[in-house]
């Protein structure tokens, strides 16, 4: 589980002209709130083994600091996740940045090596689904949820900390709504303004069709 970064804001908002009309309305529940109430404080990666009875990482695209992965159940994408390293790396989180970096669960793979966990979120919308992502949700939704958080990492035998990456998170419409996010983070309603950041992360979701694009092209 996350402990949670208080210091941080979250914010709701549309991102992108959205256009078309989608039968699923992300402004609404679709998930019952029993089942949402059971899956508060769960890494993303435990939310999709629960809900869809198996859980798998396929990675896209990989360079530098930047990481693209497909979160899936059976080969379908559940999550399509953008994550950001902050580098460079202390030596006391390298051996385990380089597990994750090599296509390791990045929260599972933090929580096992006995580090601690902080989640800051910054942003919470809706954004319209590139093709390519939308090819690997099997979907013909145009509109998806998407969470931008931050995770601080800090080593409980130091005190030494920092923020490891920002992450975002655009999650197929039929896995989770807008609403469904809302509800599983509560405290995160409190604030509706978008950050600097937020807008940096938002701007690298509109090119994820070339990075998709880039991986193919890589494949032997």
């Amino acid at each position: 589980m996350y402990s949670k970064h208080t210091n941080a804001t979250a914010k709701f908002a549309t991102f992108f002209q959205l256009k078309n009309v989608n039968q699923i309305n992300q402004q609404a529940l679709s998930r019952d709130m029993t089942e949402l109430q059971n899956m508060k404080g769960l890494l993303n990666s435990q939310r999709i083994k629960l809900l869809f009875g198996h859980y798998g990482i396929e990675l896209i695209f990989q360079e530098d600091n930047i990481r693209i992965s497909n979160l899936h159940s059976n080969g379908i994408m559940r999550t399509c996740a953008i994550v950001n390293f902050s580098l460079p790396i202390p030596v006391w989180l390298k051996n385990t940045h380089n597990k994750i970096y090599h296509g390791s669960s990045i929260g599972q793979t933090i929580k096992d090596q006995g580090f601690e966990l902080t989640k800051g979120d910054v942003y919470f919308g809706v954004v319209n689904l590139p093709k390519a992502v939308k090819d690997k949700m099997e979907t013909d939704e145009d509109l998806a949820a998407v969470h931008i958080y931050q995770l601080l990492v800090k080593n409980p035998e130091t005190s030494q900390s920092l923020v490891y990456c920002t992450i975002s998170e655009v999650h197929s419409p039929l896995y989770f709504t807008l609403e469904d996010l809302r509800q599983l983070n509560p405290e995160s309603q409190k604030n509706s303004n978008l950050t600097e950041l937020g807008q940096k992360s938002l701007k690298e979701l509109s090119t994820l069709d070339q990075y998709f694009t880039l991986s193919k092209a890589n494949q032997p």
